[in-house]
């Protein structure tokens, strides 16, 4: 797959266990992505991650503050020249926004990398086990944003 294919090609991967992307929850959202990482690799990628966030940020488009829980795959293009860096990073992210709570504010903010598909197992794991995951399970979210495009 070249990078440029990455939304396309996820879509077809949960559209062939008869779901679509638009309707995941944080649980299958973490695992269809950490699946199409592993079995899907981008010939075009000189670095190749997923990443987990999670914390209470200001949305930076006149929104109130949300509890923002984050899985992106990244890929960084190789062949990008240095100065236009930012150019060759491109995410894949489902980004999960609640309202701010007192248990929200108690989780703080962090975030988890796989940085390898040997490493992916451990990493679900770790994030089933994480009191921020067990919390965008349990909660309905006030906006669910699903994207594709450069992330530099």
């Amino acid at each position: 797959m070249r990078t440029a294919d990455a939304k396309e090609t996820y879509e077809r991967l949960v559209a062939s266990r008869g779901l679509t992307a638009a309707n995941r929850d944080p649980p299958s959202a973490v695992g269809s992505l950490l699946d199409f990482f592993v079995s899907t690799r981008a010939d075009d990628a000189e670095f190749d991650a997923v990443y987990l966030t999670w914390g209470t940020y200001d949305s930076g488009h006149g929104e109130e503050r949300s509890f923002q829980y984050s899985i992106w795959r990244q890929f960084f293009v190789a062949g990008t020249p240095s100065e236009d860096a930012d150019d060759g990073i491109w995410e894949l992210e489902f980004c999960y926004h609640y309202r701010p709570e007192a248990e929200t504010t108690r989780l703080g903010r962090g975030g988890e990398i796989c940085a390898g598909p040997g490493d992916a197992q451990e990493f679900r794991n770790l994030v089933e086990g994480l009191p921020a995951s067990a919390c965008a399970s349990r909660s309905t979210p006030d906006r669910v944003e699903f994207r594709f495009g450069q992330g530099g």
